[in-house]
């Protein structure tokens, strides 16, 4: 039945008195779920008389679904509907809409805070999304909905560069804490790191790199993270690393046994690899899934200056080098470096003492945490 609708029998019919929204003039019909009876019409629920349908400057039509709206009632007021930065987007398509991010030009970029030339993105899922339509045209960010269980939405940033980037995710983090999101453990945050400009010997050497620094990199995050299906540990070995080397007897040789290696340790499961490498064959970047869930701008900032430093020194190094620092070839048991010594290694490499200080408080904090849990 309709809004505003009230029924009653004359004779042997039943009579509905209908209430028009806008000047709340009554209407009487035999069937309240008709749509449109000459006297009135029902859009989305609410009915309007013929009349107040005539004057269309007291209508609205929705951007998205193209259904059309009152502007008003006599009260001065329309639940029907809000205004987006100029669009007029009803209540149902708001709650349900959602839209990817658009690109951000940006003329004479600073990479002084950053330290890092390249291109980034990132992916924030929350598990409370109040009022997300609010960002509709607020900026470059898209809003996207999520599969993963527990999650609301997952909010998306445009391609990012230099330390305009960093004040994006500062504004928007801002802005969304403003509206009520939060994040949950069923959340993520994945970084894209753009690898679009390095050749193939070069993607071969972040591989190695990060495949010898696992220990490190899980020392960052989440307990939570560090078992997590949607971030699980590398299915290939570091022999298969190797074998790209071995095969890349020439560019073209070597580029494909590279997108041959891509596809096949990346299966169609695979893709949750805490550095996944598939993302590579549709975006040119290497994501990083590692991260837990997080609105704080620090924690996802410090967590960008870190990769992006270490991609741009595994990138300028070589595989030799990389081995040299991290393979542990005076322990046969052990294949990599200590996790002590691997922090000093990728210390050096920053080569900032704020983003080493405050990642060695969440890795010594990590160790008290795991031998609570141990011996409790």
């Amino acid at each position: 039945m309709p809004k505003n609708a009230r029924y009653h029998s004359l004779g042997k019919r039943t009579w509905f008195t209908l209430r028009c929204y806008f000047c709340e003039t009554r209407i009487l019909s035999y069937d309240s779920h008709i749509v449109y009876d000459g006297n009135f019409t029902s859009i989305k629920r609410q009915i309007v008389c013929t009349h107040c349908l005539q004057h269309d400057k007291k209508m609205v039509r929705c951007e998205i679904c193209e259904g059309r709206f009152i502007a008003q009632n006599n009260n001065g007021v329309s639940p029907l509907y809000h205004t987006l930065s100029n669009s007029i987007i009803c209540s149902e398509c708001s709650q349900n809409m959602t839209w990817p991010s658009t690109a951000i030009e940006e003329r004479n970029p600073s990479f002084h805070e950053i330290g890092s030339e390249r291109t980034y993105g990132i992916e924030l899922e929350v598990s409370i999304a109040n009022d997300h339509y609010k960002l509709y045209k607020e900026n470059n960010w898209g809003v996207i909905n999520d599969q993963t269980y527990g999650v609301a939405k997952e909010l998306v940033s445009p391609i990012l560069q230099g330390d305009k980037g960093l004040e994006s995710i500062e504004n928007i983090c801002k802005f969304v804490k403003q509206l009520g999101w939060k994040t949950s453990k069923a959340c993520g945050y994945h970084l894209h790191i753009g690898c679009d400009d390095l050749p193939v010997s070069k993607l071969q050497q972040i591989v190695a790199a990060y495949f010898l620094t696992h220990d490190f990199w899980f020392s960052c995050v989440n307990r939570n993270r560090q078992q997590n299906r949607f971030c699980e540990n590398h299915r290939w070995s570091y022999r298969d690393i190797k074998k790209i080397y071995d095969n890349d007897m020439s560019q073209d040789r070597g580029t494909s046994y590279w997108r041959s290696f891509v596809r096949t340790v990346n299966d169609l499961h695979h893709k949750y690899a805490w550095s996944n490498w598939l993302a590579y064959n549709k975006f040119q970047t290497v994501e990083i899934r590692l991260h837990q869930g997080t609105l704080y701008p620090l924690q996802i900032i410090n967590w960008i200056k870190g990769n992006l430093k270490f991609v741009d020194w595994s990138a300028n190094s070589s595989l030799s080098e990389i081995e040299e620092l991290f393979l542990n070839k005076s322990n046969s048991y052990q294949f990599g470096q200590s996790l002590n010594k691997q922090f000093e290694i990728i210390s050096n490499i920053w080569n900032d003492n704020k983003l080493s200080d405050y990642y060695l408080k969440k890795i010594n904090k990590r160790k008290e945490q795991r031998n609570k849990y141990v011996y409790s």
